[in-house]
């Protein structure tokens, strides 16, 4: 009795259960259907494994010589999408760590910035909370660049007191300059700095809250 094998319709290799290709990484799981290897080789003008080989010699194979090679299939099955997982969730973390890092550096150029605004001057995020902002954003980086693991909550937590500080001072802000007027006209605003902090935290709240997912996600080293 024969049994049909499917195989990669790319490459030819055994696709057993694996939802990718173990030779050339093809995602087998989005084809339609995968050829027989006999189809694959007479579609290919390779000659059959099987035509050549007499009855008795294809019988003549262990059961556990068998049971071998399949274990060693799956084994390198199992390694190739644990590799190809984790490979996703260090892409993830990396990309994620930037954004972070993009974040904080948005929010000491907006520390740094006008956070009040006239027609005639401007007032600098570090004439006030400006220097606790810049201070929390360096915090967060030395711990972004030299932590790892837990940090990534600590990283969160400060992204998320920037973005608190940020809300409270446009808001602060507003409220002072409002009364400002000039024949009922407002004269002061609240400055462009000042809504770079709002987005410089937002985005380092958002990329570091993915950053422990993509931590959390990753499947454990096998090493």
């Amino acid at each position: 009795m024969s049994i049909t094998e499917s195989v990669c319709p790319k490459c030819g290799a055994t696709a057993g259960a694996n939802h990718y290709c173990t030779n050339c990484g093809l995602d087998l799981s989005a084809q339609y259907e995968l050829p027989p290897r006999e189809e694959w080789l007479h579609r290919h003008g390779q000659p059959s494994a099987t035509s050549n080989r007499s009855p008795s010699s294809a019988l003549s194979v262990a059961p556990a010589r068998k049971e071998a090679i399949l274990e060693g299939e799956s084994g390198a099955a199992t390694v190739g999408v644990r590799d190809a997982t984790l490979g996703n969730a260090i892409s993830g973390a990396r990309l994620s760590s930037v954004a972070v890092f993009a974040g904080l550096c948005l929010v000491i150029v907006g520390s740094i910035a006008p956070w009040v605004t006239t027609p005639l001057s401007s007032a600098s995020g570090t004439d006030g909370d400006g220097k606790i902002t810049i201070g929390i954003a360096l915090i967060a980086g030395l711990v972004l660049l030299l932590g790892h693991g837990r940090s990534r909550g600590w990283i969160a937590a400060l992204s998320l007191i920037l973005l608190g500080l940020g809300i409270f001072e446009a808001i602060h802000i507003h409220k002072h300059v409002a009364k400002l007027t000039l024949f009922g006209q407002q004269v002061a605003h609240v400055g462009w700095g000042v809504y770079a902090l709002i987005a410089g935290g937002t985005l380092a709240v958002i990329a570091s809250v993915a950053e422990m997912r993509a931590e959390t996600d990753r499947p454990p080293s096998p090493y």
